[in-house]
């Protein structure tokens, strides 16, 4: 989930560069790369808890690439008082 906050949404461009992201499925741009690393690390205790057998750093982006343009949602952060 990507939370847009509401002084997020006066930034030009913010919904062209979002839907860009989704529609070509390079959600993971977002994540800068100590972020990436984390996710990848974190992928790697998931798959050897489930006992699938060792993946690369790319099988496991990959992984978590088409997990994002499945689940990707944003949800829109608005105050009533602006």
């Amino acid at each position: 989930m990507l939370n847009v906050q509401e002084c997020d949404l006066l930034q030009p461009g913010l919904f062209e560069d979002l839907n860009a992201l989704a529609a070509h499925g390079e959600l993971l741009e977002i994540f800068d790369r100590e972020q990436l690393e984390q996710l990848v690390h974190q992928g790697r205790f998931v798959f050897s808890r489930n006992r699938d057998k060792e993946k690369s750093r790319e099988q496991i982006l990959e992984c978590i690439r088409q997990k994002c343009r499945e689940d990707f949602k944003i949800f829109l952060n608005l105050s009533p008082r602006s």
